[in-house]
C-alpha cells in the first residue's frame, strides 16, 4: 500500500472518529448545563437587584445619619431645648399642644410656623434640598419633645411626638433608626421612603431629624431597560402583597400568583417555574433592609396624628419565558451542528490532499541532502509552499546559500560589527552630552531667574512706596507712566517667579510631600486669600465642596494649581458673574473649577499648556498675566500623578479639571488584645483600611510594601523593644514623616515621657474612649 493511501486512512480514522464522539457527548449535554447555567444567572440577577437595593437604602439612612451629626445641627437642636429649662414638662407640654391646634386649625398659617420656616436652620436644610431637588423631599427637624423646630416647607402639624415614626426613632431616649415606605407621597408628587434618625449630644437624643427621599433610583433599578431588552418582566412587591413598582405597561398593578404570595411570606432567594405559567422561569430575592410600610389606623387623621407602620420587606421578582431565557441553548445547537458537518468535510478534504502532496517533497528533500553532502551548494529544492514542507524546503535553499555566503563574506561581517560598534559609542556619548546640556540649562534658568527677583523686588518697592507718599505730587502724566512701570515690574516678578518654579519642579528641587487633608480647608483658605481679587469685580465664587472629603496631596503644590485656577476663572470672567468650585458626582478625587466667562476656542485649548507656546491673553476688564499658570499648573498635577483638563466653547465659559489618584487611608495597627477590636471598629467608622501585625518583623515589612498613614502600638506588645520598632518605622518612612499613636497604661504616664518625645505623636491609655480614639485618628488623617 502507498504512503499516500495509508495516511488518508489514519488521517481518516484519528479525526473523525474522536470528532464524531465528542460531538454526540455536547449536544447530549449542552442543553442541560446551558439551562442551569442560565437559570442560576437568572437568579443571580434578582439578589443583585435586591442587594442593589438594599444599598442605595442604607446610602439614604448614612446620609441622614451624618447630615444629623453636623454639630451646627447639634448645636443648634440643644439651643432650642434649653427653652424648655424654665417649665415643667406638663408646662412644656401643654404650651406645644396649644401651638398645635392653632397649626393644624389655621393649617399652619401661624406665626409659629412662619418663624421656624424662615429660621436659619430651616435655612440650612432647604440649601441642602437644592444641592439635588431629584433626590430630595421633605426634611424637617423636631426636638427632644417632639416639636417642629426647622422644615423645608409647612408641616401639617406641629407636634409629631405622636406619631410612630417620632417614637420608634425616639425610642425612649435611646435613639433609632425608621425607615417609611411612604408610598406615593403627595408632598413631593413621587414615590418615598422616609429617613428618621436620632439627634445625639454624645449618648444623649436632643431631637430627630426626617428626610423624605424621592425612589426614582430605585424604581430605575426595577425597571431597567437592560430587563426588558433581555425580555424580562420585573416587579418590586411588598410582603403585605402590594407592587411598589413593575415593568408592566399596565396601570393596574399586575396579580399576585399563589406562589409569589407565598413567597412573600418567607426571606429567603430562589428560582422557580411559574405554577400558573408553566413556560416561564421565576426568579425572586428579598431586599434585606428594615422597612416600615403605613396601613390604615381607625381614627387616624392623615399626614396629622395616629398613623400607624407595620414591618414590610420588599421582594424582587424577574420573570421571563423560556423559549426567550433558553435562545441562547437552541442557536447554539443549530450552530455547533453546522460546524461539525463543516468542520467533517474540511478533515476529509485536508486528509486526502495531504496524502497527494506529502511524498514528492520529501523525495526532493532527501534528494537535495544527498546532493549538498556531495558539495553540490548550488542545488535547490525550489517547493513553492506555503505549509510546513514548503518552509522546510525554503530553509534548506537559505541554508545552501548561507553556507556560500558565510564563506564569501567575513571580511565584510567583521567591519560591519565595527562599524556598529562605533556608533553606539558615539549614540552614548550624544546621550550624555545632551543630559549635560539639559542640566545646564536648568542651573542656567534658576540663577537668572534668582538674580532678576531682588533687582525687580527693589524697583516695584521704591515706585510703591513713591506712589504712596501723599506728600509727593506728580503731573499726572508722570504719574500714569509711574503707574504703568509698577505693574510691569510686578508682571514681570510673576513671571520669574513662575520661570522659577518651574525650572525647580523639572529639576527635582521640588518634591512633593503628600498628606492626607481636608478638601473643604483647602479651598476655604484659598478663597479667603483671593476675596480682594473676585470682589473687586463683585464676582461670586460658589463654593460646592463636600464636607468630610479628604485628599491625598502636597498642600503647597496642589493650593497653588487650585488658586491658578480660580484666578483664571476670575479673570476671564464678567463682572458679576459665577464662578463654581465642586467635585463630580461620585468621583471623590477631582476638583472642578467652572466659569461663564468669555471661553476659549479649540484652537487657542490645543496649545494652553504648552510652554513653548506661552500666551498672556487680558482679562476682561484688562488684568495682565504671566502665561505660565496654566502650564505649571498642569506639570504640578502630573507631578502629584495626576492630571488636568479643559473643557471650553468660545464664548460660552470654561470647565478645568484636576484630577488626583484615588487612595484610601491605610493605618498599621500593632496591638494584640481586645482593644484590636475597638481600633477597627474606629477605623471602619473613618473609612480608613487596616493592616493588623504583633509581631515586629512583619510590621516592619508592611511598613515597607503598603506604607500605611498612620501605626497605632501598644506599649507592651511581647518580646518587642516598642522604642527601638518605632525609631525603625521611622527610619523606613523617610522622606516624610508617618504619625504614630501609642497605647499605654494608665500607671505609666510619667515613664513613657522618653518613648513619647522621641517617637510617638500621641499617647493614649487604656481603656480606649472609642470617641478620644477617633478624634486623635481624624486629626491625623482628616
Amino acid at each position: 500500500m502507498k504512503i499516500s493511501t495509508k495516511l488518508i486512512i489514519i488521517q481518516l480514522l484519528a479525526s473523525l472518529a474522536p470528532f464524531i464522539t465528542i460531538s454526540y457527548l455536547s449536544i447530549v449535554l449542552s442543553r442541560n448545563a446551558l439551562e442551569k447555567h442560565i437559570t442560576a444567572s437568572f437568579a443571580e440577577l434578582a439578589e443583585d437587584k435586591a442587594n442593589s437595593l438594599a444599598l442605595i437604602i442604607d446610602e439614604r439612612i448614612h446620609e441622614t445619619r451624618q447630615l444629623a451629626h453636623r454639630p451646627d445641627i447639634v448645636d443648634a437642636v440643644k439651643l432650642a431645648n434649653a427653652r424648655y429649662n424654665d417649665n415643667t414638662e406638663q408646662e412644656a407640654l401643654q404650651g406645644i399642644l396649644e401651638k398645635d391646634l392653632r397649626w393644624i386649625a389655621q393649617k399652619g398659617e401661624t406665626q409659629t410656623a412662619k418663624e421656624i420656616l424662615e429660621s436659619p436652620l430651616s435655612g440650612l436644610l432647604k440649601s441642602y434640598q437644592e444641592l439635588d431637588h431629584n433626590r430630595y423631599g421633605e426634611l424637617f427637624i423636631t426636638d427632644s419633645r417632639g416639636a417642629a423646630l426647622a422644615m423645608t416647607k409647612i408641616l401639617s402639624d406641629y407636634y409629631q411626638a405622636d406619631e410612630q415614626w417620632w417614637i420608634e426613632s425616639f425610642a425612649d431616649g435611646r435613639g433609632n433608626v425608621f425607615i417609611d415606605d411612604r408610598g406615593m407621597d403627595k408632598s413631593v408628587n413621587a414615590l418615598a421612603i422616609g429617613g428618621v434618625v436620632p439627634i445625639m449630644d454624645g449618648d444623649t437624643v436632643v431631637g430627630v431629624l426626617k428626610i423624605n427621599f424621592k425612589v426614582s433610583a430605585i424604581l430605575e433599578i426595577i425597571t431597567d431597560e437592560a430587563i426588558r431588552k433581555r425580555g424580562a418582566s420585573a416587579a418590586l412587591v411588598r410582603s403585605q402583597g402590594t407592587v411598589l413598582a413593575s415593568t408592566e405597561t399596565s396601570s393596574q398593578s399586575p396579580l399576585l400568583s399563589s406562589v409569589e404570595k407565598r413567597i412573600l411570606k418567607g426571606e429567603s432567594a430562589g428560582v422557580l417555574e411559574d405554577e400558573h405559567k408553566h413556560e416561564t422561569i421565576m426568579a425572586y430575592a428579598p431586599v434585606k433592609a428594615s422597612i416600615n410600610t403605613r396601613i390604615q389606623a381607625p381614627g387616624a387623621i392623615k399626614g396629622i396624628s395616629g398613623e400607624m407602620w407595620e414591618p414590610t420587606v420588599w421582594h424582587v421578582f424577574l420573570e421571563i419565558e423560556k423559549e426567550v431565557a433558553f435562545a441562547e441553548i437552541i442557536h447554539e445547537r443549530n450552530l455547533f451542528i453546522l460546524i461539525s458537518l463543516a468542520v467533517a468535510m474540511l478533515v476529509v478534504f485536508l486528509a486526502v490532499s495531504l496524502g497527494k502532496t506529502i511524498t514528492r517533497p520529501v523525495e526532493a528533500l532527501v534528494e537535495g541532502t544527498e546532493r549538498v553532502g556531495r558539495g553540490d551548494l548550488d542545488y535547490k529544492v525550489g517547493l513553492k509552499r506555503s505549509d510546513e514542507l514548503g518552509t522546510l524546503s525554503r530553509a534548506f535553499d537559505d541554508m545552501t546559500e548561507s553556507l556560500k555566503t558565510t564563506t564569501a563574506s567575513r571580511d565584510e561581517l567583521e567591519q560591519e560589527v565595527t562599524e556598529r560598534i562605533a556608533i553606539q559609542r558615539s549614540l552614548a556619548l550624544a546621550k550624555e552630552e545632551a543630559e549635560a546640556a539639559t542640566e545646564q540649562k536648568d542651573k542656567f534658568v534658576s540663577l537668572i531667574s534668582h538674580d532678576l527677583k531682588n533687582p525687580l523686588t527693589t524697583i516695584v518697592g521704591f515706585l510703591k512706596l513713591t506712589l504712596g507718599n501723599d506728600k509727593t505730587e506728580f503731573e499726572p502724566e508722570t504719574r500714569q507712566r509711574l503707574e504703568y512701570a509698577m505693574k510691569a515690574g510686578e508682571r514681570m516678578f510673576r513671571l520669574v517667579e513662575e520661570v522659577l518654579n518651574m525650572s525647580r519642579l523639572r529639576s527635582g528641587k521640588i518634591v512633593a510631600m503628600p498628606a492626607f487633608y481636608d478638601l473643604q480647608s483647602i479651598v476655604s483658605g484659598i478663597l479667603t486669600h483671593l476675596h480682594p481679587v473676585y470682589s473687586a469685580k463683585n464676582i461670586v465664587i460658589i463654593n460646592g465642596i463636600p464636607t468630610n472629603k479628604r485628599v491625598y496631596v502636597d498642600y503647597i503644590l496642589f493650593s497653588q494649581v487650585l488658586e491658578n485656577l480660580l484666578t483664571n476663572a476670575v479673570k476671564f470672567s464678567f463682572p458679576g458673574g459665577t464662578v463654581t468650585i465642586s467635585m463630580p458626582k461620585g468621583d471623590t478625587s477631582s476638583v472642578i473649577v467652572t466659569d461663564e466667562g468669555v471661553g476659549l476656542s479649540q484652537e487657542r485649548i490645543e496649545t494652553l499648556f504648552d510652554f513653548s507656546k506661552r500666551q498672556s491673553t487680558p482679562g476682561t476688564v484688562g488684568e495682565e498675566g504671566t502665561g505660565f499658570g496654566l502650564p505649571l499648573s498642569r506639570e504640578i498635577m502630573e507631578n502629584l500623578g495626576g492630571t488636568l483638563t479643559i473643557e471650553s466653547n468660545e464664548g460660552a465659559g470654561s470647565c478645568f479639571t484636576a484630577r488626583l489618584p484615588h487612595l484610601r487611608p491605610v493605618a498599621l495597627v500593632a496591638v494584640d488584645n481586645e482593644d484590636a477590636i475597638i481600633i477597627r471598629r474606629v477605623l471602619e467608622t473613618a473609612g480608613i483600611d487596616l493592616v493588623h501585625a504583633v509581631e515586629a518583623r512583619t510590621a516592619l515589612k508592611l511598613v515597607v510594601e503598603r506604607k500605611p498613614h498612620l501605626v497605632i502600638v501598644d506599649n507592651h506588645l511581647p518580646e518587642i523593644d516598642v522604642s527601638a520598632f518605632l525609631k525603625e518605622i521611622k527610619g523606613n518612612y523617610q522622606p516624610t514623616s508617618i504619625p504614630i499613636i501609642l497605647i499605654i497604661n494608665n500607671d505609666e504616664i510619667k515613664s513613657s515621657d522618653q518613648t513619647f518625645d522621641l517617637v510617638a505623636n500621641d499617647c493614649m491609655t487604656k481603656p480606649l474612649d472609642e470617641g478620644e480614639l477617633f478624634t486623635w485618628v481624624s486629626h491625623h488623617l482628616p
